[in-house]
């Protein structure tokens, strides 16, 4: 990654900064969409002296996934499995995975059941005008999220107020994730809306740029989304969950930890047969016996790596 500024002169020879930070990832649930498209063209490569890549081999043209612009269109299963395990809600497809679950021998029944899951998790997080998806940034996270300038943490009993309430914890929610890592420039707070507050929220623009061309123009470019929000809002959640799992939750799933996690038993096993080191003179008896002591601790320390990663190797469903 990297973080320049870009200088803006106006027409008084006034300069205006700002930072911009480029960040690359390799991670599939940012480039999944990307990867899907071009399918034909990537080529699984490995070295010698490294680990296996995939590559987009030479080619004067490319596909870009506009369809997906916003977000992918579907949610991994495994992501909804994984937080209904480290929370305390219940995203997973209630009572139904009982007699619908996986094995259930009906492949088309356990689809059916997690696309309602998914579907029942991003409806949850709206409903909950963005305090669920705070929660869980925090959960996971261990930061809390500054909701400085948010305005007033009490609901308004003004449904357009309490839209942009909703709006303002967003929106600082979107700038914590950003701070921290998340790929998530092309959501935007507004999409994570609900219908209803998304319109009151558009409304209210609407009046306040009333007899300003300026404003009146720019309002004219959300005609897309209003047209389609709920296209917009399904892959803005997807991108913003996917992120927020990519982030706090795969990032501690390292190489190192997973040899740690692996080795442990193999490790413990050698430790028992450490033999007694021969008599020595005293100062060096005395280091063999912490050697020996440091080794038996350390191979009893288990490294703790999400289950979930498992689930999430194709993306989406």
């Amino acid at each position: 990654s990297f973080t320049a500024m870009v200088d803006f002169l106006d027409e008084s020879g006034r300069a205006f900064s700002i930072a911009v930070t480029g960040a690359t990832d390799s991670c599939s649930l940012t480039h999944q969409p990307f990867m899907q498209v071009n399918a034909q063209q990537l080529q699984l490569m490995a070295t010698a002296e490294g680990s296996p890549f995939v590559k987009l081999v030479d080619s004067p043209t490319y596909e870009m996934p506009w369809d997906e612009a916003i977000g992918p269109q579907h949610l991994t299963e495994g992501l909804v499995k994984y937080l209904s395990a480290v929370t305390s809600r219940n995203w997973g497809g209630g009572d139904n995975s009982k007699g619908r679950g996986a094995g259930s021998g009906d492949a088309s029944a356990d689809g059916n059941m997690w696309a309602d899951a998914v579907e029942k998790l991003r409806q949850s997080m709206r409903s909950s005008k963005g305090k669920q998806l705070m929660e869980l940034v925090e959960l996971l996270g261990g930061k809390p999220v500054s909701l400085k300038g948010a305005g007033s943490k009490k609901t308004s009993g003004n449904k357009t107020e309490a839209a942009q309430q909703a709006l303002a914890v967003y929106d600082a929610t979107l700038h914590h994730l950003r701070t921290h890592g998340g790929l998530i420039n092309s959501v935007k707070p507004e999409y994570l809306l609900d219908s209803e507050d998304f319109d009151r929220i558009m409304e209210a623009r609407t009046a306040a740029a009333a007899g300003n061309p300026e404003q009146e123009q720019a309002l004219e470019l959300w005609a897309p989304v209003e047209q389609s929000f709920g296209v917009y809002s399904t892959q803005a959640w997807n991108t913003l969950l996917l992120q927020v799992f990519r982030m706090y939750c795969l990032a501690r799933v390292t190489p190192a930890a997973l040899h740690q996690l692996l080795g442990t038993t193999a490790s413990s096993a050698d430790s028992r047969k450490i033999a007694t080191p021969p008599k020595a003179p005293a100062a060096t008896a005395t280091t063999a016996n912490k050697t020996a002591a440091a080794a038996s601790n350390a191979a009893g320390v288990a490294a703790e790596a999400p289950a979930a990663a498992a689930d999430n190797q194709q993306v989406p469903d």
